[in-house]
């Protein structure tokens, strides 16, 4: 995912989210949802990487920061990814310790991915729950699935729903 391809394929996203981060409005919680064929794993962790970009509201892949982050230096970012495995109690406890202190580089938000929020076990939703009422400042959740009747409705009540259409593969490769 970079910015052409979401500017062209997520249109209402893009402006949502450099309308909400010019107004320094973003949520604490977004849920990103849709068909199989959708990039929501992608799209997700592309808004986390924007929220440090240097040079721009929407990552421009060119800064030191994004730089640092397409070569896997991420300090304050967190992916859990249940597309495989169940995501467990265990997995959350390892997300908050990695938060419980502040961003490590100056202007950044701690931002996390937890991909496949249906995959979720009921002890590991109970703990991010909490994590979920009560963020620390600037900390930012992106959390995606296929199937969002399967999310708890709690979880969706706490995020900002946002439906994620396919992208042509042209488009995205």
């Amino acid at each position: 995912m970079d910015k052409k391809i979401l500017l062209k394929a997520e249109p209402k996203l893009a402006k949502l989210f450099i309308n909400s981060r010019k107004k320094d409005r973003v949520a604490n919680a977004y849920l990103l949802y849709g068909n199989r064929n959708a990039p929501l794993k992608e799209t997700a962790v592309y808004l986390a990487k924007s929220l440090s970009c240097e040079q721009d509201l929407l990552a421009c892949d060119n800064c030191p920061s994004c730089k640092r982050f397409n070569n896997g230096i991420r300090p304050d970012f967190y992916l859990i990814d249940g597309e495989e495995t169940t995501i467990k109690k265990d997995d959350i406890k390892s997300l908050e310790s990695a938060f419980s202190l502040s961003a490590l580089e100056k202007n950044h938000r701690l931002t996390y991915v937890i991909n496949r929020i249906e995959n979720i076990t009921e002890e590991a939703s109970n703990s991010l729950l909490k994590f979920l009422e009560e963020p620390k400042e600037g900390q930012v959740a992106f959390l995606t699935t296929y199937n969002i009747q399967r999310v708890l409705p709690t979880i969706r009540s706490r995020s900002l729903e946002i439906r994620i259409d396919p992208v042509s593969p042209i488009d995205f490769y």
